[in-house]
């Protein structure tokens, strides 16, 4: 603020204006002391006409405060062919002209005895693409920004995401389901090894639509395109009686005497009553959904 003569200052403006939490009694002492030639009286607030506050008459802001905090937050801006100089010595140049800068990086993995390489793409609208041998990845898919601005910060966090993609491995060659009911075209086989272990790679398949990467926090190294190339295990190893086969074995009048001599001597001291809960639980377990009744003498025990 400065000492201005026509100048009028709200002290509701100025609490509104600083991020400290001051009561308007601690900011109207500071000012009188700053200030002790103004004067000020009670009007009606600006923001809230059914409130009052105080306006200080003689000072006036000296800027905008909201364009002062802008111009000092604001760091300073590069040249677009400058992009280049910060990828790092690990980061090559491909293509660059004055509308886009295409770099390249090894990022360690061999295909087929082949390095794989991404490459990045910086347009002039604050764009940005990559590619992983020379297929485009959906980067929204990978809940990763395409957009960077002409700041060094900017421009170095855009090449750490292109150094930490997370490629999609494909399937492991001992996980994949049988082939026979995919087409012949909807898979590639490829034989993929770290770039410094080539000589101790697998082999793996992915699916035609494989994503290429996969998301920072996945627990798994293939992406969901791939996962229908799964092998897919069934939960029984033997085969078992089906619910249509265990539907039908009722008890008869035989069966239920026979359950009472067993119980009789399997449990000698149980009582009659927990006896009887048994057989009707035997009896209902074995007796198609609709046709399962408990005892009358059984309901009289809840």
């Amino acid at each position: 603020m400065e000492t201005r003569e026509n100048g009028e200052i709200q002290l509701s403006e100025i609490l509104q204006r600083i991020n400290h939490k001051f009561t308007s009694n601690h900011i109207g002492g500071i000012i009188k002391r700053l200030y002790p030639n103004i004067t000020s009286k009670k009007v009606r607030n600006q923001n809230d006409w059914t409130k009052t506050t105080v306006l200080y008459q003689g000072i006036s802001f000296k800027s905008p405060l909201e364009k002062f905090d802008k111009i000092q937050e604001e760091p300073p801006y590069l040249h677009f062919l400058d992009i280049p100089k910060y990828g790092g010595a690990d980061i090559f140049r491909i293509k660059v002209t004055e509308k886009e800068i295409t770099m390249g990086y090894f990022n360690g993995h061999c295909i087929n005895g082949n390095r794989l390489i991404t490459e990045i793409t910086f347009f002039n609208d604050y764009k940005y693409e990559i590619k992983l041998s020379g297929n485009k990845i959906d980067l929204k898919k990978l809940q990763i920004s395409s957009k960077f601005s002409l700041t060094q910060c900017s421009i170095i966090n855009t090449f750490n995401t292109l150094k930490s993609l997370r490629l999609c491995t494909g399937i492991p060659e001992r996980e994949v389901s049988s082939l026979a009911e995919f087409d012949e075209h909807s898979y590639v086989k490829e034989y993929r090894s770290l770039s410094n272990e080539e000589n101790s790679g697998s082999f793996f398949y992915r699916f035609h639509s494989c994503l290429k990467c996969i998301t920072f926090l996945s627990k798994l190294p293939y992406c969901v395109k791939c996962r229908v190339l799964i092998k897919r295990v069934s939960s029984q190893t033997t085969p078992g009686p089906t619910d249509d086969e265990t539907l039908d074995l009722e008890l008869n009048d035989r069966d239920h005497e026979d359950m009472k001599i067993i119980l009789n001597k399997v449990l000698p001291n149980c009582p009659e009553k927990a006896k009887l809960f048994l057989l009707s639980q035997s009896q209902n377990l074995n007796s198609k959904p609709r046709a399962r009744r408990w005892n009358a003498e059984v309901i009289k025990l809840v």
